[in-house]
């Protein structure tokens, strides 16, 4: 168990998830992140982080419909819900409405996070899997913004394994001379001279044997 929280940890989540898998089992995996924890920790010390999250341990096993809760992570926390057509919106609904009033007092601190979700078997048929989309939709909901739980979607994994392409790819590409200059001219509309041009960088990646278009690279 995690000592700090009383929570099951990592390993027992693992073993509880494999069991539900076992059994063919349908269940929702939901992965909380802290919003701002750091800042709580540098604002008013470890031990006001420390209560915050013992106080939000003890409001997540109070859910009725949440049947196992585990601290994975120093502020990330992952939740199960059995029969999740019949209690997934109730569970986050509860989750959303327990951490709605600061749950620490002196200092008054609210419970803010960044939630993801994943559904078994629709998301994935075994642990690894499950746990990795949990995560992406957890972070994606978190570089989003997102106040309300995302539900993983398979565009996110596409995302992520194009640009762990591009991080594997730029820099030997930039050492092989790949990217290059094209020149637009640009005329003036009223006497129609060219008054100028425009440089566009442009990849032709040996890899890929094709081009890699603006789009995909330059907001890398």
């Amino acid at each position: 168990q995690d000592v700090l929280t009383a929570l099951w940890n990592r390993n027992a989540l693992e073993d509880y998830v494999k069991e539900l898998i076992s059994k063919q089992e349908k269940f929702s995996l939901i992965f909380l992140d802290f919003n701002e924890f750091k800042m709580v920790n540098d604002t008013y010390g470890h031990s006001t982080g420390d209560r915050l999250l013992k106080a939000f341990s003890q409001k997540a096993m109070g859910i009725s419909d949440i049947e196992f809760v585990a601290r994975i992570g120093g502020d990330e926390f992952l939740l199960v819900c059995k029969n999740p057509d019949e209690k997934l919106d109730a569970a986050l609904h509860q989750l959303t409405q327990s951490c709605a009033e600061p749950i620490i007092e002196k200092p008054s601190v609210r419970a803010k996070f960044s939630t993801g979700v994943v559904t078994y078997p629709t998301h994935g048929e075994n642990y690894e899997d499950l746990f990795r989309r949990v995560d992406l939709a957890m972070y994606h909901a978190k570089r989003s913004g997102l106040k309300e739980a995302f539900l993983f979607q398979e565009s996110l994994e596409k995302e992520i394994l194009k640009l762990g392409w591009l991080e594997e790819n730029f820099q030997p590409a930039l050492d092989r001379d790949e990217f290059f200059i094209l020149l637009q001219p640009k005329f003036c509309v009223s006497t129609n001279a060219l008054c100028g041009s425009e440089a566009l960088v442009r990849w032709k990646s040996s890899v890929k044997g094709s081009m890699v278009f603006p789009d995909e690279f330059i907001p890398f």
